[in-house]
């Protein structure tokens, strides 16, 4: 079976999300959760703009 060149691969290095904010946390708790999520979502769009720039421009080449 020929794997979709498209499809991302799974990257196992990505961070085990953060705790849940819960009731009880801190205003300082409560920014570090967010400060940590807004990073992965970052880090996760970047990847996946650069991935469809490379199938982008390697079907342009291709001169479709």
């Amino acid at each position: 079976m020929t794997q979709n060149s498209s499809v991302p691969e799974r990257r196992h290095s990505v961070m085990s999300l953060p705790p849940r904010v819960e009731q009880g946390m801190s205003k300082r708790q409560r920014q570090m959760v967010f400060e940590q999520v807004k990073v992965q979502v970052q880090d996760i769009a970047n990847r996946y703009f650069e991935m469809s720039l490379r199938v982008l421009r390697r079907w342009l080449s291709d001169g479709h």
